[in-house]
């Protein structure tokens, strides 16, 4: 039997085969075996035994063969296990099992490693969410149960992994179903590749692309914006590259130092230019890049290519990689494009390396197409500045134009134009983008011909320049230069001919090769602005003589303008500097001995200098000399001739040239003007002419504008003065007169504090009052230290005392305390010429008080002794009436009846007195107001018969009066003396009344017009009844001319209201009409034209005259505005109009005129007066 077939075939392990040997027997047939005879029977048991134990060896052999099988098997399992894992362990690849559960059975070890466990049996029990975050590890759950259902594989899925703990990866995917012996599908199994660094690069690949599209799409470039379009190509390269720093350098003209154009600062988004390096720092690094090679550096410091910058570029910046592509123009390195990474070194790729290339090719198109712009914008520009600086009339911004279009076209730093001066030295015309203290510095002692690059310019008509001014030791103004910053110039002639008349220098602040397109267009630009400076050179000269004397004209015209006095010193200093130029200047007046300065400009210190006097005999300053000679003087060097101008506080003007002219008010002198400049020898004798004449009419507006201040202030006194005479008829007591009197005299002097000293009863001064004092009880006790003889000259011709300055002044007792005090005036108080004390008035301001402030106080002061001495007299009266009524009260109704008497024969008396006084200032009044003075010059000679006899009986009374005052001071006065005065009394008061009442009844035509105007009476009345009257009142000054007069209204028209306001009104719109409007015109018309509205009365006053100039409109209502001062114009008519209507009728008012024609007034009026809520 062939056992092979046993050893070969898989049944034998299931001993089949012993089955079918005993079914062979069994064919054979047991029973026939154990038949026969006893041998036969043994011989078959035998036979039987040994096919059983055969049987059973071949058994066993079969069974041994079948363990070495699975033992063969098994080894050989063991050793293609052992290949299978060092084959998953050598595979790059990820490869995976998973159980049904997506737990991990088996993995290789790149998987383990990507897992980043140290054994791939680490992982078996895990799922995904042990390793990937959440969201990728349920995709992938879902992804293989998936295929566990469907049996489906995913073959080449390419999937994002992102973890917890790490940065995403990238991998592709073939996922299968597991299955086992069976078939069954028991799990899922998997490969996976890394495919991260090739998303990463395509990632690049894609931004690089999407930047270059954008750019090529956009083109950054523009005209004129360069460095926009800089800024964008470097902020792209850095934001898709993602590096920290891009820098653009460019190429010097002496290919010896390249400069950054752009060099930007990721992660602050800042760009920067100007850096400068050079050449010979790095030979071999810009060999290499001359040659157009890219440096890709790993680690620029220990790559031999870029080791040679590390000190001064990228341990500074913290720079460990780099890449640097050559930017090429016309086939040249013109520049370089610098990517650098900081704190890390880095790989990069070719991709990268490529578009580094690519952005330096656009730089390369940006710059061409700059440098193509820059040519036509300079012919164009060259075009242009000629065509402007032929248009210019005015050497200056001729010079101007040049410097500003030099330096602006050729972008350089700094400018200036040279010329030449009388001595033939070069100097500064012009300067642009420099500090005038180095223009001024330069132009000291200028530059001759063949000195500094101007001069070797000049003097060789040809360009010039200096590289480095560091390197040229022979440079004129070498550390003048460098203190300025100026490193480099180029400088070239302007050539008339074969004449020189200048030339036009640039200046750059580092060193720098000057190109020869740039010398080319630099000396064009000269040569086209040669004929402009001869042009305007002679322009200038005539326009200077016209200018001087309009500006002249202007600056007396604006003088005119305004009549405050210290508005006039600020004009004067204003217009002044318009006619003569100056640094500072002062306005100085003339007092008795000395000038001092009350105004100024231009000063550092002008609170210091103001105030400063100067004495007309001290021989250290030259004011006096303009005083004594009258005449302007000029000081080239004012410091070198009067050496206080560089002493206190004249010394931070830093005076050198000086120019005094006086102020001459016909032969008057009142004052003078001192011009200042920083530098010598400036002023001229056309300066001098110039601010003579300017001085001239200075004066007059100086002396019109004091005139007008003092008149001013004596309205304004004779106001307040009438106020405290009102203090002398009133029953207060002496503190509370003097208070009275401190607050009118506020109002015309200002003081820091005041005081009234009186002489006591021990002959000793007393306060009697004080106000502004920190402590006035310590005032008191220093008044009792004072000696009246102190005032002894008070009690002879002089009143009062002004010490301008009290610390200088001898006469100031400096024991007596009030430091503080340094102005002072004292004016005695005298009664009936006897002295009864001091009224003190004190300023802690130097030289607050001068003598006309003296006269004031003394004004006051005559009138604050009688008011003070009647209230001491009516406080003694009263005392003494109560003493009397003590000791004497059987005698009261006696002394009441005798009081009664004299009150009665009093009130007569203060009647006559008031009916007189009230007449006395009616007339004043008239006399002051122009709409009335030619009315009363009209009618005087009409009353002044009985005026006169009324006078002397007013005066026959007063005579009475005053003996009677003599009687009763003496004490002898008897009843038959008041008896006799009250009927000379009696008799002259009939007189007075008899014959004002025939100045009534001759003025009764006028029916108390004139009465009206000064009363506030309101009432009823016609109005065209009382138009009437008025223009009868007006007659006596209309007869005197040839003007119409027409009124229209109607003769019923009856009004409530004020008539003194409307006869005011009317009265001084005809007087202003016969003296502005109809002056020069013989037949002039004057109309009145009235009619109502509603409740509302329109008047409308209209003339045919000269007209208002529409300047002048606005300001015809303002007070103390006149045409006519000199004529003797208050300013006041219209304002007194403007007022009445407004605010005593509550009506509107306004001017309409046509200069040349007519002025109408247009009036609009309540018909019934209501006074406002």
């Amino acid at each position: 039997m062939d056992l092979s077939f046993f050893f070969s075939q898989t049944f034998l392990l299931d001993l089949k085969w012993f089955r079918g040997i005993l079914s062979m027997f069994q064919g054979i047939g047991l029973n026939a075996l154990l038949q026969g005879d006893s041998d036969a029977l043994y011989r078959n048991m035998l036979l039987i035994t040994f096919v059983f134990i055969l049987a059973q060896l071949i058994l066993i052999i079969i069974l041994w063969l079948n363990i070495m099988r699975r033992k063969r098997a098994e080894t050989s399992l063991f050793h293609e296990k052992n290949l299978v894992s060092a084959m998953m362990d050598a595979i790059t690849d990820h490869i995976y099992f998973k159980n049904a559960e997506n737990q991990f059975i088996r993995i290789n070890k790149a998987m383990s490693e990507w897992f980043g466990l140290a054994d791939p049996a680490e992982a078996i029990g895990k799922t995904d969410f042990d390793f990937f975050s959440e969201e990728h590890a349920r995709k992938a759950y879902q992804d293989e149960q998936q295929i566990i259902r469907t049996g489906q594989p995913l073959i080449n899925i390419e999937e994002q992994e992102t973890w917890p703990n790490r940065p995403a990866t990238y991998v592709s995917t073939t996922k299968f179903p597991l299955r086992d012996f069976r078939g069954k599908i028991v799990g899922t199994f998997g490969i996976s590749r890394d495919i991260t660094e090739r998303i990463h690069i395509e990632q690049r690949v894609q931004r690089q692309n999407a930047t270059l599209v954008q750019l090529a799409a956009h083109p950054p470039w523009k005209p004129g914006q360069i460095s926009e379009a800089l800024h964008t190509i470097t902020e792209a390269a850095a934001d898709t590259l993602n590096v920290q720093w891009v820098n653009i350098w460019k190429l010097a003209p002496n290919k010896l130092t390249i400069v950054s154009i752009d060099d930007f600062n990721r992660e602050s988004r800042v760009h920067k230019i100007g850096r400068v390096l050079s050449l010979e720092r790095a030979p071999y690094f810009f060999q290499v890049l001359m040659a157009s090679q890219v440096i890709d550096a790993y680690n620029v410091r220990t790559d031999p290519r870029t080791q040679e910058l590390m000190k001064e570029s990228w341990i500074p910046r913290n720079i460990r990689a780099s890449i640097t592509a050559p930017i090429r123009l016309h086939g040249d390195v013109v520049g370089f494009i610098c990517c650098d990474h900081v704190e890390s070194t880095r790989n990069w790729f070719t991709d990268e390396v490529n578009f580094v290339s690519q952005m330096s090719n656009l730089i390369a198109q940006v710059l061409l197409k700059a440098d193509l712009h820059r040519r036509a914008e300079e012919m164009a520009a060259i075009t242009r500045v000629s065509r402007e600086i032929t248009s210019l009339s005015n050497l200056q911004r001729v010079y101007l134009s040049i410097a500003r279009h030099a330096s602006e076209l050729s972008h350089s730093d700094a400018s200036a134009v040279f010329t030449f001066r009388q001595d033939g030295c070069l100097y500064i015309a012009f300067g642009y983008g420099v500090r005038q203290q180095f223009i001024d510095k330069v132009n000291v002692h200028g530059l001759l011909p063949g000195e500094g690059a101007i001069g070797r310019s000049i003097l060789s008509l040809k360009p010039v320049q200096i590289e480095d001014v560091s390197t040229e030791s022979k440079h004129p103004y070498m550390q003048l230069t460098m203190q300025e910053g100026i490193r480099s110039i180029l400088a070239v002639p302007m050539l008339r001919g074969k004449d020189v008349i200048g030339g036009v220098v640039l200046w750059h602040r580092d060193p720098r090769h000057f190109t020869a397109e740039e010398e080319a267009f630099l000396q064009a630009l000269a040569q086209e602005c040669v004929n402009a400076v001869e042009n305007a050179r002679l322009l200038e000269a005539e326009a200077r003589r016209r200018q001087e004397a309009e500006t002249l004209r202007s600056a007396i015209q604006a003088l005119s303008s305004t009549l405050n006095l210290q508005q006039v010193f600020e004009l004067i200093l204003t217009e002044l500097q318009l006619v003569v130029p100056y640094d500072s200047a002062s306005v100085q007046q003339l007092h008795e001995g000395y000038l001092e300065i009350i105004g100024g400009r231009g000063f550092p210190n002008l609170e210091e200098l103001v105030g400063i006097r100067f004495g007309l005999h001290s021989s250290d300053n030259p004011n006096q000399i303009v005083v004594q000679t009258r005449t302007p003087l000029i000081l080239d060097d004012a410091p070198r001739t009067y050496p206080e101008f560089h002493r206190g506080p004249h010394a931070k003007a830093q005076t050198r040239s000086w120019l005094g002219t006086p102020l001459l008010f016909g032969d008057r002198l009142i004052g003078m003007i001192a011009l200042d400049k920083r530098e010598p020898d400036f002023y001229t004798r056309e300066h001098a002419q110039l601010a003579q004449a300017f001085a001239a009419q200075a004066a007059i507006a100086v002396e019109n504008a004091r005139l007008f201040e003092s008149e001013r202030t004596q309205l304004y006194l004779a106001r307040t003065l009438q106020e405290v005479g009102a203090l002398l008829t009133t029953r207060m007591s002496q503190e509370e007169v003097c208070e009275r009197i401190f607050d009118l005299l506020a109002q015309v002097v200002k003081y820091d504090s005041v005081s009234i000293q009186l002489v006591g009863k021990d002959g000793k001064m007393e306060l009697l009052a004080g106000r502004g004092f920190s402590d006035i009880e310590v005032a008191r006790q220093i008044t009792r230290k004072i000696s009246p003889r102190r005032f002894e000259d008070f009690q002879g011709t002089q009143h009062v005392l002004v010490l301008p300055d009290t610390y200088i002044d001898p006469r100031w007792n400096k024991n007596l305390g009030h430091a503080y005090i340094r102005s002072w005036i004292g004016a005695a108080l005298l009664v009936k010429g006897v002295f009864i004390g001091v009224l003190n008035v004190d300023s802690a301001t130097v030289n607050a008080y001068n003598d006309a402030l003296g006269e004031t106080v003394a004004a006051f002061a005559n009138q604050a002794a009688i008011a003070i001495e009647n209230a001491r007299m009516f406080t003694e009266l009263k005392n003494a009436e109560e003493a009397l009524r003590t000791l004497n009260e059987d005698l009261e109704q006696r002394v009441e009846a005798r009081t009664l008497e004299l009150q009665q024969a009093n009130t007569a008396l203060k009647e006559s007195f008031e009916t007189l006084q009230k007449t006395s200032e009616q007339l004043l009044l008239r006399e002051k107001m122009s709409a009335l003075g030619e009315l009363v010059a009209g009618v005087t000679h009409e009353i002044n018969t009985p005026i006169s006899v009324g006078m002397s009986a007013a005066s026959f009374l007063e005579v009475k009066t005053r003996e009677l005052e003599q009687r009763y001071h003496a004490g002898d006065m008897k009843r038959s003396d008041l008896e006799s005065y009250i009927n000379a009394a009696s008799n002259s008061t009939k007189m007075i009344l008899v014959n004002l009442q025939r100045v009534s009844e001759q003025i009764m035509s006028f029916k108390q017009v004139a009465v009206d105007q000064t009363s506030d009476q309101r009432k009823q009345f016609f109005l065209k009844t009382y138009i009437d009257d008025v223009f009868l009142s007006l007659h006596p000054v209309l007869r005197k001319t040839s003007h119409q007069v027409s009124i229209s209204c109607s003769d019923n028209l009856k009004i409530d209201s004020y008539p003194g306001a409307f006869s005011q009104i009317i009265t001084n719109l005809v007087m202003n009409s016969l003296v502005h409007g109809l002056e020069g015109k013989e037949h002039g018309k004057i109309s009145l034209i009235i009619t109502t509205e509603g409740e509302m009365l329109q008047m409308i006053y209209q003339d045919n005259g000269n007209g208002i100039p529409p300047e002048n409109i606005s300001k015809i209502f303002d007070p103390f505005y006149t045409t006519r001062r000199e004529q003797g114009g208050s300013g006041l008519g219209l304002n007194i109009v403007h007022n009445l209507v407004t605010q005593k009728l509550h009506g509107t008012i306004v001017c309409e005129s046509k200069p040349g024609e007519e002025t109408r007034f247009i009036i609009r009026l309540p018909l019934k007066y209501s006074p406002p809520l």
